[in-house]
């Protein structure tokens, strides 16, 4: 069903609302609403042209809102959200935006642009691994191709890598004092930390399991790198989960993810009794379709 003409005045209300240019909390329920319309036939199509009107060189506020917008749109919005994505005019436009911005020093600047890689990463790693939806769900089993998995532990560890980069971004950007103070200056850079946590979690139980399948099937020698890469990740997911305790009433948070206090030891997952001939390679695009 295509957006009637009363839902695009709706849509086109919450987006201003949304995409305030003031230093100011993300209208979270709006959002959800403007999310919830891309579902429509030209839901996705109307909300691109709305967003591309707002000032995103012009406002840092209005920037940083609509990078926290993008990515909700893109986790829980219609498929066509990151199919439109995938044209390079839209790159394009998440480029520009992005370039423009690195021109800025202040530290929400800082945050817009590592934000835009973000998303501009995101976007990759769902064209490359299609079976997953765009809240990052899949079922990884031990019946997966090792290749498809080696490969897919290393781009986990590099979405991984971009989330906790703009978390630590966000949280170096405020004294100790700031954090402790619910101001509307705070919340404004504060909210994406709900869509980074709820990613980080879901990446992390993905990344298990693809390095169970990883370890099962091959031998020490060529899985200690990657064992070595998850553990220094589990480390700095600690600390963020532990960060996000300061801020977990500022936030509403209900739920902060926890990770267990031992680290997987993946090492006794792998026999050395398997036989590899090299390092796995990964597998070409378009044989991800038959996985």
């Amino acid at each position: 069903m295509e957006l009637l003409s009363k839902e695009r005045v709706e849509m086109r209300k919450h987006l201003k609302k949304v995409l305030s240019p003031k230093e100011k909390p993300f209208d979270g329920l709006r959002a959800r609403t403007v999310v919830l319309l891309t579902h429509r036939i030209d839901g996705a199509k109307v909300f691109f042209k709305m967003t591309h009107k707002e000032p995103l060189r012009h406002n840092r506020f209005v920037a940083w809102k609509y990078c926290n917008l993008m990515h909700m749109a893109m986790r829980y919005g219609s498929p066509l959200i990151l199919e439109m994505l995938a044209q390079v005019q839209q790159q394009k436009i998440l480029h520009e935006v992005a370039d423009y911005w690195t021109y800025h020093s202040d530290a929400i600047s800082v945050c817009i642009v590592k934000y835009l890689k973000l998303l501009l990463h995101k976007l990759s790693f769902q064209r490359n691994y299609c079976f997953f939806n765009g809240a990052l769900e899949a079922d990884i089993t031990k019946d997966w191709n090792v290749d498809l998995c080696y490969q897919l532990c290393t781009d986990i560890f590099d979405y991984l890598d971009n989330l906790l980069c703009l978390q630590q971004a966000i949280f170096t950007s405020f004294t100790l004092q700031q954090l402790m103070r619910a101001t509307p200056e705070s919340l404004c850079r504060l909210q994406p930390l709900i869509n980074i946590a709820a990613e980080c979690s879901i990446l992390y139980d993905q990344a298990v399991n693809a390095m169970a399948v990883v370890c099962g099937k091959l031998p020490p020698v060529d899985v200690l790198g990657l064992c070595n890469r998850f553990y220094s990740l589990y480390q700095l997911l600690r600390g963020f989960y532990s960060s996000l305790q300061q801020v977990k009433i500022l936030l509403k948070m209900e739920y902060i993810p926890e990770l267990s206090t031992e680290v997987p030891d993946f090492l006794a997952y792998s026999s050395s009794r398997v036989v590899c001939d090299g390092q796995p390679t990964a597998p070409a695009a378009w044989q991800l379709d038959d996985f």
